[in-house]
């Protein structure tokens, strides 16, 4: 087993944060759009706005790259999501 550790910056613009969503896909992926899907939503639960960070504990060395994106909640709803970030295993 491997871990990847995502950390992120409060948004700059949108208003206050709820909660927060992480999402992965098994790929190299530049396109926070393809990677925004509820299949690949990662927390079955709404990630609380502090302390932001999340930690992925269901990868593997030598899977590959898998591809993340963050995305932020308040009361008018999802954010798109931020830039993806690649970790290859």
């Amino acid at each position: 087993m491997a871990t990847v550790t995502l950390n992120w910056l409060i948004p700059e613009s949108g208003g206050p944060v709820d909660s927060y969503n992480v999402y992965r896909v098994a790929q190299e992926e530049t396109s926070a759009s393809v990677i925004v899907d509820p299949a690949n939503k990662l927390n079955s639960t709404p990630l609380p706005s502090t302390p932001r960070t999340y930690v992925d504990d269901s990868v593997s060395s030598g899977d590959g790259a898998y591809s993340y994106t963050v995305t932020a909640v308040n009361t008018g709803g999802e954010s798109v999501g931020a830039t993806p970030t690649t970790q290859t295993l």
